[in-house]
């Protein structure tokens, strides 16, 4: 083993007492799978961090990736969805903006992974612009794996498109699978009547799945989507109620720089975004 893999495995040591058979206690670690952003970031592949309490994380490996996407339209990482079923981990993620795959890969360790493999998901659905976060959860009832996703497909859901950024008009959509080669075919899981991404299952007490719940309502996304998306609709030129300097005052002669003054100091205490330009 090489050095730096040496490494990496005893980063990783603590997980991989997560990944037997035994019951989980209450003082094994967390788990946070994650990506960053910008096109190096997205590209760059999975990180991990863990976390004794759920409050405080610490890198693993020194936040270096420790799986670089190879498989999709884009070769993307985003969005990553780690699971342990067994003494295997599974890892699912969006591999382009726009597309109609996602990707799958296993490990034991998380540190040695298999081959990936996108998973042409909405291949067979028509007007498929994309398929985004997607998740997986056992059906005890089936044995089989329940892979959920959203995307936006064109002409589906017309009584809410273009509400969302971009004209996304996002749904969870599903597919089943027993050995993650074979599928069946894709179709609509949940239609809460708006644009939504993000939704995941849970297991009741007696084994069976719950209804999926709804924790991020797409219509404009985060902080940062939603200022790109108004920089990107008003092209710079804000609204009044928005720009960030609503009026300047610009006084045209030393005869009226009283009174610009004035009526600088008045906009202010109303409230006004208001600069003087003396």
């Amino acid at each position: 083993m090489k050095r730096r893999d040496f490494t990496l495995a005893l980063a990783a040591l603590p997980l991989a007492a997560c990944a037997t058979s035994r019951a989980p206690r209450d003082d094994d670690p967390l788990v946070f799978a994650y990506f960053t952003t910008g096109k190096a970031g997205e590209a760059a592949g999975l990180k991990l961090a863990v976390s004794d309490d759920g409050f405080t994380f610490r890198t693993l490996a020194g936040g270096r990736s420790l799986l670089a996407p190879q498989v999709g339209e884009r070769k993307l990482l985003r969005d990553p969805f780690l699971f342990r079923d067994g003494d295997i981990f599974h890892l699912l993620w969006t591999t382009a903006w726009e597309g109609v795959t996602i990707g799958h890969a296993t490990s034991r360790d998380l540190v040695h992974w298999s081959d990936q493999q996108a998973i042409p998901v909405m291949g067979a659905v028509p007007g498929t612009r994309n398929c985004w976060a997607p998740e997986a959860i056992r059906d005890h009832a089936t044995g089989r794996y329940l892979l959920f996703w959203s995307s936006t497909v064109a002409g589906r859901f017309p009584e809410t498109a273009g509400t969302s950024e971009s004209d996304y008009n996002h749904r969870l959509w599903q597919c089943s699978t027993a050995d993650f080669r074979s599928f069946s075919q894709p179709r609509p899981l949940y239609d809460p009547g708006f644009s939504v991404i993000d939704g995941t299952f849970a297991h009741a007490p007696d084994g069976s799945l719950q209804r999926p719940i709804m924790v991020h309502r797409a219509i404009l996304g985060s902080l940062e989507r939603f200022a790109g998306v108004l920089i990107e609709h008003f092209a710079g030129a804000f609204p009044t109620w928005l720009a960030p300097e609503q009026v300047r005052v610009l006084p045209v002669s030393e005869k009226t720089a009283d009174y610009a003054q004035m009526l600088h100091r008045r906009l202010r205490d109303l409230g006004v975004r208001v600069e003087l330009d003396d």
